[in-house]
């Protein structure tokens, strides 16, 4: 497949999360030899991840080689005291997570417009029952769970961004007293750049949660209390990468 048919690919796809997008950018990007300027330019706003990517690529040849290897990397779910736990959308990473938690019941809300609603009820009901609930009832799902538990499609030093309808859960989690869980592989952490949000049916698909009311970051990297922490960790990471690399 060539190189704008990859490309053009990526722009239909509505089911897949951030991991796939920056996994098939990254591919595209490696193989595209002296098109690699060409190449990022054409994939920039398909989706914040890639855009980061693109913006990292373009201005350091050595980020490639940084986000190849970042991508390799698997979370560390560690263990979380939750027998029922709410989530939204569908993440690979969550996924993992659960299946090492092993809740009782996932109440899974519908995040409209997007479409990948069939496939998060397949995927989490191979972990546990999944009970699927409208977004306008995310409070009665808070209410019954121990915790809430969401993906991210990218995190800066001050927002999670992660599918519509994370930022009103998160909120009625903090209003109920549970804690909120973010779960995501540290290649998602873009310190410096512009989000550009993508919009369906005239409504943008992700949210933009403020990293404040996380309560648990479980990555790649160990699960942190604070985003500080967290990108002081992600910093030292990025650091030695290149350093390997450099030798």
């Amino acid at each position: 497949m060539d190189l704008e048919s990859r490309i053009a690919l990526m722009r239909k796809e509505r089911v897949r999360g951030a991991s796939w997008f920056f996994n098939i950018a990254v591919d595209i990007l490696k193989s595209a030899g002296d098109r690699i300027g060409e190449a990022a330019e054409m994939m920039r706003g398909i989706m914040p991840i890639v855009d980061c990517l693109v913006d990292m690529v373009l201005g350091d040849r050595e980020a490639l080689h940084v986000a190849s290897t970042l991508r390799g990397r698997k979370v560390e779910c560690g263990s979380l005291d939750a027998d029922v736990v709410t989530t939204i959308s569908l993440s690979s990473a969550v996924r993992g997570c659960l299946e090492r938690w092993r809740p009782s019941k996932i109440y899974l809300l519908e995040s409209r417009p997007g479409v990948e609603l069939s496939e998060a009820v397949r995927t989490y009901s191979e972990v546990a029952p999944v009970v699927v609930l409208p977004d306008a009832a995310m409070s009665q799902a808070v209410r019954e769970s121990s915790a809430v538990v969401i993906g991210a499609d990218m995190v800066t030093p001050t927002h999670l961004y992660n599918k519509i309808g994370s930022l009103p859960l998160s909120l009625t989690a903090v209003q109920f007293g549970r804690p909120v869980v973010a779960v995501f592989e540290c290649f998602k952490i873009c310190r410096n750049v512009h989000v550009n949000v993508p919009a369906r049916q005239g409504v943008e698909v992700l949210d933009a949660v403020p990293i404040g009311l996380i309560t648990y970051f479980v990555t790649d990297l160990g699960t942190y209390r604070d985003a500080a922490s967290l990108l002081r960790a992600h910093g030292e990471l990025i650091r030695s990468l290149r350093a390997d690399f450099s030798r």
